[in-house]
């Protein structure tokens, strides 16, 4: 697909916004996100900085089950240690929830002062 030049500035002006819903610019061209995104200039991700030395708030850090670094999958020598903080969940007994440090992504398990009985299952429930 061809834009025209007019088209490429209106849509360049609009991007310059960083506030601005590249979706809704796409919809109101009729242009492809895809189209969109190789006009713009190139912009390195985001990192983080690191506040704690990758290793999660100091009062967090003694729930901490796995870390690994941003958009990379758990490791395997952590995969008994988060099946079990799965278990606990689904049991109610603990809450999951990751946090982050820099480019680490943490995942902890934080004992709950009581049950929560009424809680499903969502680590162990069947497929159905």
């Amino acid at each position: 697909m061809e834009l025209s030049p007019e088209t490429t500035s209106l849509i360049l002006e609009e991007m310059a916004d960083p506030n601005t819903d590249i979706f809704k610019v796409s919809r109101a061209y009729g242009v492809p996100v895809t189209l969109i995104r190789e006009l713009l200039p190139y912009q390195a991700p985001v990192s983080f900085k690191e506040k704690h030395g990758g290793l999660g708030r100091p009062s967090l850090q003694q729930y901490t089950v796995a870390r690994t670094r941003a958009g990379y999958a758990w490791q395997m020598i952590d995969a008994s240690a988060i099946r079990t903080a799965r278990v606990n969940y689904d049991a109610g007994t603990h809450e999951m929830c990751t946090g982050r440090d820099g480019d680490w992504l943490i995942l902890y398990c934080i004992p709950r002062r009581y049950t929560d009985r009424k809680r499903r299952p969502y680590f162990s429930r069947s497929a159905s």
